[in-house]
């Protein structure tokens, strides 16, 4: 069962499309009840609630580019780091949501509220929106990506050394062969 290297990488490609899109997209929502009518009065995406998001996209990003650069046990381990940067940033977003932690931009909330969260927020209300359910799911199906490409690069086909040589041919021996060669 021959997969190219192509494939995989263009699938590892759209799905790290799909998680910049999706972590762009806005994950909370911040809301208060002062006249018991809710109001919104923040939202945030996973780039500004989850400063770790940013980098380790961008290192899975160079691990993509790595695998053109290399070959054999070290595209191998390239694929692998991708694979264990993906969970990791799957289990910190989701971790992040399961606490609702949005101590990165307690400054924006601050100024929103004007309350200081040090007096304690409580009629604020954090909201998670479904997108970001989605945005933990395309991180593991990247995780998922960079594993099946390790796996897969082990039918990767290696560039002969002696493609970049020249065949020499045989010196003409008459008038035709003569002909032929400077052709």
């Amino acid at each position: 069962m021959f997969i190219s290297r192509g494939r995989v990488l263009a699938s590892i490609a759209l799905l790290q499309i799909a998680a910049w899109v999706v972590s762009g997209q806005n994950w909370y929502e911040v809301s208060m009840s002062p006249n018991d009518e809710s109001v919104v009065l923040l939202s945030f995406d996973a780039f500004s609630v989850n400063t770790f998001t940013s980098p380790i996209l961008l290192a899975l990003i160079a691990a993509t580019a790595a695998t053109f650069l290399t070959r054999g046990t070290s595209r191998l381990i390239v694929l692998l780091v991708g694979a264990v940067l993906s969970v990791g940033l799957s289990a910190l977003a989701l971790l992040n949501i399961a606490e609702k932690n949005l101590s990165s931009v307690s400054k924006q909330l601050e100024t929103a509220t004007g309350i200081a969260a040090t007096h304690g927020l409580a009629d604020v209300v954090k909201t998670v929106l479904p997108l970001a359910l989605f945005g933990v799911a395309s991180y593991t199906a990247l995780a998922l990506g960079f594993a099946w490409a390790a796996w897969a690069s082990r039918f990767w086909a290696e560039k002969s050394q002696k493609s970049g040589q020249k065949i020499r041919a045989k010196a003409p021996t008459d008038a035709i062969s003569l002909w032929d060669q400077q052709r």
